[in-house]
């Protein structure tokens, strides 16, 4: 190799990707080397095109003449000719494609740099960026060096003053890059962390998609965006250290200086990707949509690349945020900001959520601890899968509580006797689990419509009694209620069965809750098959009084509820109603204290139900619904219980004038 102090002596340059930040580094160095040839890889022939005939990238970066050296192509073969420095500027998602497709064209001595930001999946690994390369071009050996840090392209073509990082393991490398870049307004910083370059420029990105959906959310100012990149910089740092970097160089401009540029700035493709979604959310509810919905359900890991096909432009945040969840899981790293924004993205969660995060990372913590690391979306709302598939992070919960805090009644303190009884949770997680199917629950619903009706015409013996009336101040609330997950509190009576009250709350238009079914042998396993298919979970009255079975039911419940799942619980049959909302009940208060202990914005209703005729003289049920009492309202499940209690109570007395 030449040396770097004859830098004209390289002859050609090479960059491969036409994107605005490619475009606009490759006529940096062209206007800094004008004995240097540089050569432009463009996916878009269209692209190439303009910038030959026009001297213009008039789809990436219109309005900014290049350079005469810099010249454009559509051939990898020929843009690697004669080239001993390649600069590689595709998205994420395309680097390992085509560097594989390069390694037959590229110099055995050549340097590569990179201005890519992202993770890479290969062969289900998640790799970075430089070991991807490493991956696809093993002869460039630690020739690599990461180039990253505060600047976007449209104020570098206008010669703004910037500076940017150079990480390298290789110090003529670093050098060598530092030499093609520096000019009177734009300062490099050489480092050998290269992996700290590269995961700082990797983790802004996903915080900036958050500080744009705060700029549009209600009562979000400069305020709530500074404490944004306060957390987001420790979380930045928490994962970065983990990988191998320094949090010197995190804290450097390639980490914190380019977060704060790109969660900020007007220029920044991340933020206004966070900004559009907070934006269709608000306005619509989904950031999909219908078409795009159906799609992925077939296709479910192409929500991100949907997003941002439908955005017309890319933001590589979207795509990081996947694999940060699954390094995050792997090293045991805390970072309840992503999380939060995770959860808003793929799992529909209510944009209030980050807010919340923002303003008091500790509860986001504790809420994804329980809640784990949640699957791709995988084309479904959570909210419509069954019970069973939250198993995983219900029981690694519950591992987690019984190795650090230990549960009451349950022996840990030996590697066989945690075993022992994980797999004695993990049978009555079976056991207590719905099978929600959600077009299952649709037509069973349907026909005992049809069969509620028929019994309220006629008074057919055998058939269901009809619910003839559901009311209560609570019927509009619920339906009101955005943002809160229904909590729905009912003395189990035999006037009215469980699934008729969860049908009148459907014919309401109230949120349909999962339901805790009683353990009737009479009703036989195909009867109990199609309550568990419609929702219903077994809360087994006999279990409870086992502490781990209890701790599992816990678990499950309050997972379902930090994922807006509605849920519906009874007390125990052939008990007195008030058996299961009173405060001297230790089970009860024990599940509800779970609930409010997720933090989740809940609202608790009392439901009963009482005898009633119709005009016909045919015995039917009225369904009682009550004013909902807000989980930030209730200072712990002993109040909580004695106010529902007063509630029902309340409700009864007024029947009985009736």
């Amino acid at each position: 190799m030449q040396t770097v102090g004859k830098i004209e002596s390289l002859g050609v340059i090479s960059v491969i990707g036409a994107g605005a930040w490619g475009t606009a580094v490759a006529a940096l160095i062209a206007e800094n080397h004008p004995g240097l040839r540089i050569r432009l890889w463009a996916y878009e022939k269209s692209v190439a095109h303009s910038i030959n005939k026009r001297s213009e990238n008039t789809l990436y970066l219109p309005g900014s003449v290049l350079p005469s050296n810099l010249s454009a192509t559509y051939s990898l073969r020929e843009c690697f000719q004669d080239a001993r420095v390649v600069i590689i500027a595709t998205p994420s998602k395309a680097v390992y494609e085509t560097c594989r497709r390069s390694a037959a064209y590229i110099m055995a001595d050549a340097h590569v740099g990179f201005l890519s930001k992202g993770f890479c999946r290969i062969h289900d690994k998640t790799l970075t960026i430089s070991e991807t390369i490493a991956l696809a071009l093993p002869r460039v050996g630690n020739r690599i060096a990461a180039i990253s840090g505060p600047t976007h392209a449209e104020e570098v073509t206008t010669r703004f003053h910037s500076c940017i990082s150079i990480g390298s393991a290789n110090e003529e490398t670093r050098r060598l890059f530092t030499r093609l870049l520096s000019c009177s307004f734009l300062q490099c910083r050489e480092t050998d962390d290269i992996r700290g370059v590269e995961l700082g420029g990797t983790l802004k990105n996903p915080a900036a998609i958050a500080a744009g959906m705060i700029s549009v959310l209600p009562n979000c100012g400069d305020n709530l965006a500074g404490a944004l990149i306060a957390e987001s910089m420790k979380e930045m740092l928490r994962v970065g250290t983990a990988l191998g970097a320094r949090a010197e160089t995190l804290l450097d401009i390639s980490g914190l200086g380019d977060l704060v540029a790109t969660a900020l700035s007007s220029h920044s493709r991340n933020r206004r990707f966070g900004s559009d979604i907070a934006g269709r959310i608000i306005r619509g509810g989904e950031p999909l949509g219908l078409f795009d919905r159906i799609l992925l359900y077939f296709r479910p890991g192409r929500v991100m690349e949907r997003m941002t096909q439908r955005l017309h432009y890319l933001a590589e945040g979207a795509y990081a945020i996947e694999p940060l969840m699954e390094i995050a899981e792997r090293e045991g790293v805390a970072i309840p900001l992503y999380r939060s924004l995770y959860e808003v993205l793929l799992n529909r969660k209510d944009p209030s959520l980050l807010v919340e995060t923002i303003k008091d990372p500790r509860r986001y913590e504790e809420l994804y601890a329980r809640a784990g690391v949640q699957p791709l979306l995988s084309g479904r709302d959570v909210r419509h899968q069954a019970g069973t598939l939250f198993k995983k992070p219900v029981l690694d919960d519950l591992a987690r509580k019984i190795e650090t805090a230990g549960v009451p009644g349950v022996g840990g303190d030996t590697a066989d006797a945690r075993t022992a009884a994980m797999e004695k949770a993990s049978a009555a997680f079976d056991h207590i689990a719905d099978r929600y199917d959600r077009f299952f629950a649709m037509l069973a619903f349907y026909l005992l419509n049809v069969l509620s009706l028929i019994s309220r015409l006629t008074g057919a013996r055998g058939l269901p009694v009809p619910v003839l009336r559901t009311e209560g101040v609570g019927i509009r609330r619920s339906r009101e209620a955005a943002g809160f997950t229904p909590v729905y509190v009912m003395p189990l009576e035999h006037r009215a069965t469980v699934y008729q009250t969860v049908l009148s709350m459907r014919r309401r238009g109230m949120p349909p809750p999962r339901f805790w079914t009683d353990e009737a042998p009479a009703r036989g396993p195909f009867m109990d098959g199609v309550l568990r298919r419609c929702g219903g979970f077994s809360a087994g009255y006999t279990m409870t009084g086992d502490p781990l079975c209890r701790e599992v039911l816990a678990s499950y419940l309050s997972f379902m509820v930090s994922h807006g799942i509605p849920v519906l619980l009874l007390s125990p049959p052939g008990k007195p109603a008030e058996t299961f909302i009173t405060s001297h009940n230790d089970d009860a208060a024990f599940l509800l204290q779970s609930l409010l202990d997720t933090r989740e914005p809940l609202l608790f209703f009392p439901v009963s139900a009482y005898p009633v005729k119709s005009h016909a003289e045919r015995t039917g049920v009225r369904l009682w619904i009550g004013e909902p009492l807000s989980s930030s309202a209730a200072p712990d499940a002993g109040h909580l219980l004695e106010e529902i209690a007063r509630r029902i109570t309340g409700s009864a007395a007024i029947n009985q004038k009736r």
